[in-house]
């Protein structure tokens, strides 16, 4: 395997790196919202949450898979997709970082 400079940084801000990428788009963050919220959830319940072609999310959830921040069941004729657990830690993180700069708690 090819080395990568983001290797030369810990694997913690790697992950934050990566979730920001995941964070980039709008579909990407609705996807970790609605896993957050409700758990294991199948591709079709997933698409009805989306104004975009089954393509286009097959996209998106493909590029958090190969990230690893979701992972992938397939129960034929169903996929499910689930957070993994850094995913959810470092959004619920975000959420509370967020927060924060809406009431001006930064420091």
């Amino acid at each position: 395997m090819a080395f990568r400079r983001v290797d030369l940084f810990d694997p913690e801000k790697q992950a934050i790196s990566i979730l920001g990428k995941c964070l980039s788009h709008p579909a990407r963050i609705t996807i970790i919202e609605s896993l957050a919220e409700n758990g294991t959830t199948a591709f079709k319940d997933l698409s009805r949450l989306l104004p975009l072609s089954q393509a286009t999310i097959s996209s998106h959830l493909a590029t958090m898979v190969r990230q690893g921040f979701i992972e992938v069941k397939e129960h034929v004729p169903t996929t499910y997709y689930s957070l993994t657990g850094i995913t959810s830690k470092l959004y619920e993180d975000v959420l509370d970082l967020l927060a924060k700069m809406g009431e001006g708690d930064l420091e």
